[in-house]
């Protein structure tokens, strides 16, 4: 499996070495799950190999908002990530659009993969996610509750701003699901993740680590809890003007 990088999104997987853990309550063995990350983020606040190349490129870095940021040649606009798929006006050698490439080979244990936005992974490590998904037999329900639990702990901890929290998991091997998808095999209409998630006896189980490393309890009593249940979002881009992405990027040219 190949993972192609640019900016600050994060890619991470897990193995799960079925009934191998300590007995639990139920008189079960329980799972082992062990999550890696397979993605280094590409931000100026935390990859030091990245503030080093954006400074040879001739680049600056300052602390903006409490982190370390690329700064625009004219100073007005200020950037986490120091690799993204445009943000030309900070100059195509200082931010750049060049991958990371990481291979991996998998194996009969590795269980999930997990590709989401830095909204996710500001307050939950890899292994809590990977925990999440194995203890709910919905994975969909799973990411609803982890982005339950993120944004209810950016708005705790932020007041009233939230990062974008983007979350897609898939659960291996693709073969033992991919006949349900339309179009390869399925005789259903929707793929078995389609639609309104229910998430049945999937409650949230989120233990998370704060960068402090303090462990956070992510119950149903999550600090300011979260005022609407995440649900998820479909959206369809149809019959855009020609010059849509053009005028856009002339938008954010003039900094808006």
């Amino acid at each position: 499996m190949f993972t192609a990088n640019v900016g600050d999104s994060r890619s991470a997987m897990a193995a799960v070495k079925v009934g191998a853990g300590k007995v639990g309550k139920d008189g079960k063995p329980e799972d082992v799950v062990e999550a890696h990350d397979l993605t280094e983020d590409h931000a100026a606040a935390k990859n030091v190999a990245e503030r080093q190349r954006v400074l040879k490129a001739g680049g600056k870095i300052s602390s903006f908002g409490g982190s370390e940021r690329v700064l625009s040649p004219d100073g007005n606009c200020a950037l986490c990530p120091t690799r993204s798929v445009g943000d030309c006006e900070f100059g195509r050698d200082v931010v750049i659009c060049t991958p990371e490439v990481v291979q991996h080979k998998l194996s009969p244990a590795d269980r999930y993969v997990v590709v989401a936005s830095d909204g996710l992974w500001e307050f939950v490590e890899a292994q809590a996610v990977m925990l999440e998904l194995n203890h709910c037999k919905d994975i969909s329900g799973a990411c609803l509750n982890l982005v339950d639990y993120s944004q209810a702990t950016w708005f705790s901890t932020c007041g009233g701003y939230c990062d974008d929290i983007t979350v897609v998991a898939v659960e291996l091997p693709i073969s033992a699901w991919s006949s349900d998808v339309p179009g390869n095999g399925s005789t259903s209409g929707q793929p078995t993740g389609g639609g309104a998630v229910e998430r049945g006896d999937c409650s949230p189980n989120v233990q998370t680590c704060h960068r402090s490393g303090d462990k956070v309890d992510g119950q149903s009593s999550v600090p300011g809890s979260a005022a609407a249940k995440a649900q998820p979002i479909v959206i369809k881009c149809l019959d855009l003007p020609s010059n849509f992405f053009n005028r856009t990027g002339a938008n954010r040219s003039r900094g808006r």
